[in-house]
């Protein structure tokens, strides 16, 4: 009995999953044709460009970043704006490198 329980557990947990899949690929064309922009975590962003969630983090409360703050504790980044700062030369290496030995 236990293993029925489980298969059927992972069964409705799968379309659970299945049901949120279709909620978001819903939701993201509705976005679009709407033309509003999802946000992007510093997850989401560290996965896109090659830098650590924390680091990203940082930089938004450094200003050295273009990012939107929704809360005390939640900043999100727009992809727009991060493209265009990309574009700009990001300002990642403002200082200059010294020459290694």
């Amino acid at each position: 009995m236990g293993d029925y329980i489980m298969i059927h557990q992972s069964e409705g947990l799968l379309h659970l999953d299945q049901q949120i899949e279709h909620l978001l690929h819903t939701n993201q064309q509705t976005t679009q044709q709407l033309g509003i922009e999802m946000p992007l975590t510093a997850q989401q962003l560290a996965a896109i460009v090659p830098l650590h969630p924390a680091t990203l983090l940082r930089w938004a409360r450094e200003g050295k970043i273009p990012h939107r703050r929704l809360s005390a504790r939640k900043i999100v980044f727009l992809p727009s704006e991060i493209n265009r700062w990309l574009g700009r030369g990001s300002a990642l290496y403002a200082e200059s490198v010294g020459h290694a030995a």
